[in-house]
């Protein structure tokens, strides 16, 4: 049993445990009732729980991790409520103390609960049952949430009881659960046709609360901006707390974690954001931005980019909107003043290799690129160290791809690059490229 974690609501964003083939990996879901006596008891009117949670039935919680894995298997396997959950909450004041709590490491015990119950029974009418049959059984009985897809879901939301008669029902007993391919390919999941560079249109209509629509394109080292546009943004007919918004979120092309150019932006009418190399801004009817600099300032990645708009959950009213994705591509590549190229292993690095910086050089833009990318599967992750005028600069010792450091007006360098993280078995191939601009 393990969390999907809590990097979503992008595509392929389960990390590990979760993504264990064997696991039964469960999403985060709100519930009607949790959710309404949660908003009850901290706004302490009556009656408002329902005006921010308007659907009868569980939604899928933004936070929540989704599916595929890198290499295309399902996950989560399935969702359970996990958004505040009343549950113990000890502390040195109040040991026995009790507390709201939200997160799929909330969710999923609820899931072992159920699988606990199913064992105690099998154990006793249905011995020869096996772990791949519970979890089978727990897939089969789970109910599925309109609006919502396999990716975000799973098999949908847990009930218990129907997973007990799965498992009575169930003719093939002793499952073993299938073994991984020895190799694989990143699973291609672009649902727009934008390569590089290129526009796309859509027209966002009657999206219910707590329901996203996702576009997914693939980006190069040759893309140099991302632009999304919402234009005549319409907030619905009813709208009693005023709350009604779309949420939107852009991620990088890192897959299995935290990496959001734009993070939960809650949007009121017309707003543009524009991803660069650089940094990302927006404008227009936006608030509520939530950002690091780690990913604000981050460069634009190789591979699928993600950009999420999301009905807010707390929305009284289904929301309309047209949007426009603009992603161009530098077409001259300025002439570099250094190319090095090589090969590095896991833990290995480089000597220090120090760069003759012409005289009254400007800005120094070092770069290192590799081959297995974020654009790849499995990724492999290489750091780049600079000593420059200044001391150590560590900038290019990220998660990032490219690494990039810019430094200005610089008379010494020395650079040296580490094998960080090197899951392909041979050593990586590399480019170090520097510019010096005058």
């Amino acid at each position: 049993m393990a969390a999907a974690g809590n990097e979503g609501p992008a595509s392929m964003t389960t990390a590990s445990p979760g993504s264990a083939n064997t696991a039964i990996t469960v999403g985060a879901a709100a519930n009607p009732v949790n959710t309404r006596v949660f908003w009850e008891y901290r706004y302490r009117i009556e009656g408002i729980g329902y005006y921010l949670y308007t659907s009868a039935m569980p939604q899928i919680y933004a936070f929540s991790s989704r599916g595929p894995t890198a290499d295309g298997r399902l996950k989560p396997t399935v969702s359970a409520t996990g958004i505040f959950v009343l549950s113990a909450y000890p502390t040195v004041k109040v040991p026995h103390g009790l507390a709201f709590a939200s997160g799929t490491s909330m969710s999923t015990p609820a899931v072992s609960g159920a699988v606990a119950l199913i064992n105690s029974y099998a154990e006793k009418e249905i011995p020869e049952s096996s772990p791949e049959d519970y979890r089978q059984a727990i897939t089969s009985g789970a109910v599925w949430l309109d609006g919502y897809t396999e990716r975000d879901q799973g098999a949908g939301y847990l009930n218990a009881y129907y997973a007990l008669e799965a498992l009575k029902a169930d003719e093939s007993l002793g499952d073993v659960a299938p073994e991984l391919p020895p190799y694989g390919w990143l699973e291609p999941i672009a649902n727009i046709p934008i390569v590089e560079a290129g526009t796309y249109e859509a027209s966002i209509e009657d999206l219910k609360p707590g329901h996203k629509v996702e576009y997914i394109f693939y980006v190069t080292h040759l893309t140099d901006t991302i632009r999304l546009d919402l234009t005549d943004v319409y907030l619905g007919i009813e709208n009693p707390l005023g709350w009604n918004s779309f949420e939107v979120y852009i991620q990088s092309a890192k897959r299995t974690m935290y990496a959001y150019y734009i993070d939960s932006a809650n949007v009121w009418g017309d707003a543009s954001f524009l991803v660069t190399d650089y940094e990302t801004t927006w404008t227009g009817e936006v608030t509520g931005v939530y950002w690091d600099d780690y990913t604000r300032l981050a460069p634009i990645e190789p591979g699928y980019v993600k950009i999420i708009i999301e009905n807010d959950w707390t929305s009284y009213d289904a929301l309309s909107a047209d949007i426009i994705i603009t992603v161009t591509a530098t077409t001259e590549i300025p002439s570099p003043s250094v190319i090095r190229e090589g090969v590095i292993g896991q833990d290995e690095a480089t000597p220090w290799m120090h760069v003759e910086v012409p005289k009254g050089t400007e800005k120094a833009i070092i770069q290192l690129t590799w081959l297995f990318d974020w654009s790849m599967y499995p990724t492999t992750d290489l750091d780049l160290y600079v000593y420059w005028d200044e001391g150590y600069n560590y900038n290019g010792a990220t998660l990032n791809s490219p690494e990039r450091v810019i430094l200005e007006k610089p008379t010494y360098l020395d650079v040296l690059i580490h094998g960080y993280a090197i899951y392909t078995g041979f050593k990586e191939p590399f480019i170090l490229t520097i510019w010096f601009i005058k």
